[in-house]
């Protein structure tokens, strides 16, 4: 085969992709986003703090779903409804199958981790929804970044 053919024969087929690429039936492919789940334990002072960067990951367009454990849903649901773009806010009421939640999960992040549920968790207890997400992810190998400080009685401000 000579070079010449050969070449056509490549610019024929690179063509034909490219006008399958422009075609309006061949609509842009979604691209997945990342999902996150926000687990807090306890709200305090520095809940303004975690709560941006809730919002940082839904700027970097992470798909936040965030996870309440019973005092963290009364001292700081509202301030967690009124950021836009949260998928979900889950408390204990909470029915569906943990296992799925967590393995979604591109990642399990603790922004506000209490001293109790720290403990809890070293002890492996999980007796709150919030504390079962950290729990499954920890079980599972599932990447779970805490705070830094944020159970450190000396750290906190």
């Amino acid at each position: 085969m000579d070079i010449d053919r050969l070449t056509k024969i490549i610019e024929t087929e690179v063509r034909k992709a490219l006008l399958e690429l422009e075609q309006p039936s061949n609509p842009p492919r979604q691209v997945e986003r990342k999902k996150v789940l926000a687990v807090f334990t306890f709200g305090c002072a520095c809940q303004n703090t975690a709560l941006q960067q809730v919002e940082q990951l839904l700027a970097a367009d992470y798909d936040v779903t965030v996870v309440l454990s019973p005092i963290a849903l009364e001292l700081m649901a509202e301030n967690v409804k009124k950021i836009k773009g949260v998928s979900a806010v889950l408390t204990e009421g909470f029915a569906a199958d943990i296992s799925n939640m967590v393995e979604a999960a591109e990642v399990i992040v603790v922004p506000l981790l209490s001293r109790t549920a720290a403990a809890k968790l070293a002890l492996g207890i999980a007796d709150e929804l919030a504390l079962m997400v950290v729990m499954q992810g920890l079980i599972t190998g599932k990447p779970v970044i805490a705070a830094q400080n944020a159970a450190d009685p000396q750290g906190v401000s």
